[in-house]
């Protein structure tokens, strides 16, 4: 009897109807109500602000069952309900089960908090911690190194370098962007945007040149698309996925790790020797062999659940709609005709509609800090109260941070 929780993930994901179909019962922890394509067993829908404790309560009660006086006293505050109680029970008797993070959660400003208590949860509960990556290469970005704290096969370092949010949020005086659309791409697109403007050097590797870039770019070079190269995906499972270019690189156009060593070389770095992608993928799987790392990290001893408050306003929940998530299916017209596009909508829960005297499809303006943007209402009986979803990379890219506080006023 399997069960699989999830916290947070926006995607339907057809292993999980599958593993539905064959018995397993399915519970989330989301700030959406979406029209899962699975049979649901438990779900607690909450704003995002109140992810934590959603959790926090599971383990609450899981830890009072184990007489964990540890776990007990650093969720002292924390009460279990019988929802939580139920998901716990259902967790605890399973002996076969995950809890996965998903990429909701995983983007979350308190993520680390999430995953402290979603690991407490599949300790105590006796079930596997996993994760479902954000991206298609997530993985292999861990495993080469691609994070500021860890090294390729999960080296560490004495000294972590920045994220990319501390890098907009205390501005570089140089920035190179590889197959960034800042504006589009970023959690907080304004941010990026006003670093960027204000460094003295910007180097861009892109596809596409666009307005956007021209104006805050100092060098542009043309790079090749996923499919104009050669490369390697690895999945979630650790499974590596290569790939030969399917069609001609245009113009002057270099494979991104081509440009980068010859810039490197310039530059007389070391370790940017490689003259084909097969030394890359050899060396990387050379050292994984030789270190066997633990790429998940330590799990962080303590908590610190934040009060949520929409005193001031709705607290925003943000959606990447599927043809919206790289600069290729932008530029997609086939794909920009569907459903699954980004649109104007500013969707708020009908009590909250009715507290603030807006009516279905009314024009409002949405106002994020001193940002604001026209858009329509939408009533969405699947959102929980004092929230509003916005989705990515339409109108919203005037505003802030895809987590935060926004205000909803009558255009």
């Amino acid at each position: 009897d399997r069960i699989r929780h999830t916290a947070g993930t926006a995607y339907r994901q057809p292993p999980l109807r599958k593993a539905s179909l064959r018995g397993a019962r399915l519970m989330v922890v989301n700030p959406v109500d979406f029209d899962f394509n699975w049979h649901m067993s438990g779900k607690l829908i909450v704003r995002p602000g109140e992810m934590a404790a959603a959790l926090a309560g599971i383990a609450r009660a899981l830890a009072e069952e184990a007489g964990d006086t540890a776990r007990l006293s650093q969720l002292k505050d924390v009460v279990a309900d019988e929802r939580h109680r139920a998901m716990a029970a259902n967790l605890k008797a399973a002996g076969n089960a995950d809890v996965l993070l998903g990429a909701y959660a995983i983007s979350h400003p308190e993520f680390s908090t999430l995953r402290t208590l979603a690991a407490w949860i599949a300790e105590l509960s006796g079930a596997r911690l996993g994760f479902l990556c954000p991206g298609a290469n997530s993985a292999g970005a861990w495993l080469g190194g691609v994070v500021p704290h860890r090294g390729p096969a999960g080296a560490t370092f004495d000294r972590a370098g920045l994220d990319a949010r501390a890098m907009f949020e205390q501005p570089r005086r140089a920035y190179v962007l590889l197959g960034l659309e800042p504006e589009l791409d970023c959690a907080d697109g304004a941010t990026a945007r006003a670093a960027l403007q204000e460094a003295d050097f910007v180097l861009s590797l892109s596809a596409f040149r666009t307005p956007a870039e021209e104006a805050f770019a100092s060098v542009m070079l043309p790079v090749a698309l996923f499919a104009e190269t050669a490369g390697t995906y690895i999945n979630a499972a650790g499974d590596w996925q290569g790939f030969d270019a399917a069609v001609n690189l245009p113009g002057e156009a270099r494979p991104a790790w081509k440009v980068l060593r010859v810039i490197a070389n310039s530059l007389d770095l070391a370790g940017f020797d490689y003259m084909r992608l097969e030394e890359i993928r050899a060396e990387l799987h050379r050292l994984l062999d030789d270190q066997a790392a633990e790429m998940e990290g330590s799990i962080a001893p303590s908590i610190e659940l934040a009060a949520p408050t929409t005193a001031n306003g709705l607290e925003r929940i943000t959606e990447v709609p599927m043809y919206s998530v790289d600069p290729l299916v932008r530029r997609a017209a086939g794909l920009q005709q569907t459903a699954e596009v980004t649109d104007d909508l500013l969707r708020l829960n009908p009590a909250d509609a009715v507290r603030l005297g807006i009516d279905n499809d009314a024009a409002v303006r949405a106002w994020q800090g001193d940002a604001s943007c026209l858009m329509r209402a939408c009533h969405d009986p699947r959102l929980p109260v004092g929230s509003a979803l916005i989705r990515a990379c339409g109108p919203a890219t005037e505003l802030g941070a895809s987590f935060g506080i926004v205000r909803v006023e009558k255009a």
